[in-house]
């Protein structure tokens, strides 16, 4: 990651937040989630030949993008945008809306991304459908879902899900279509396997 200033401060800004003592039963929306989401945006800007505006937006949307959900769990992104505008507060950053655009476009009722910042932001947020460690992955959101809100599922119903949720979620990028849709379809096909009537 390109360590301009206000993305130093930043990422310092919200391992604070993440310090918070309400994060500690979150096992998939965390740190390390947030910190892999980073690392992608930052792999996906590269890719994408973005300006230095486009990049810090980029950057600061994904730093931010989840740390409302120890706070309002169903309204997450309100709350994100919140934090990042208490961060953002007093500097002399001219892009404030376009973080906030970015962040509310990881919405899943958000309206489909139209804007080449917006689709990078959309398959950052998504990205785990097209990584090898999915499954994986998904054993710390259901762990996070059943403590926090009370969602349990057989086994079954959790493959029927995650099947779902690999065959609605496609990459919208040149780049995440090239790096990541051929790991998404072999995860497609591995979901269809935990699923005895596939």
């Amino acid at each position: 990651m390109k360590r301009y200033g206000l993305l130093v401060l930043a990422e310092a800004y919200v391992r604070g937040v993440f310090e918070d003592p309400k994060w500690q039963d979150f096992s998939f929306h965390s740190i390390n989630h947030t910190i892999r989401v980073c690392k992608k945006a930052d792999e996906f800007a590269k890719g994408s030949g973005l300006s230095k505006n486009q990049y810090v937006a980029l950057m600061l949307a994904a730093m931010f993008h989840d740390t409302g959900y120890a706070f309002n769990y169903s309204d997450h992104e309100t709350e994100s945008v919140r934090i990042f505008k208490e961060f953002i507060s007093g500097k002399a950053y001219p892009h404030q809306d376009l973080v906030t655009q970015l962040i509310l476009a990881t919405r899943a009722s958000a309206a489909d991304p139209t804007t080449e910042l917006e689709k990078i932001m959309h398959d950052i947020d998504r990205i785990g459908v097209g990584l090898p460690d999915f499954f994986e992955i998904g054993k710390l959101l259901r762990q996070e879902w059943q403590t926090k809100e009370g969602r349990q599922y057989s086994d079954i119903e959790w493959a029927q899900l995650q099947l779902d949720y690999l065959l609605k979620t496609d990459f919208l990028t040149e780049y995440g279509k090239t790096h990541f849709g051929e790991p998404r379809l072999h995860n497609i096909e591995a979901a269809k396997s935990r699923i005895p009537y596939c």
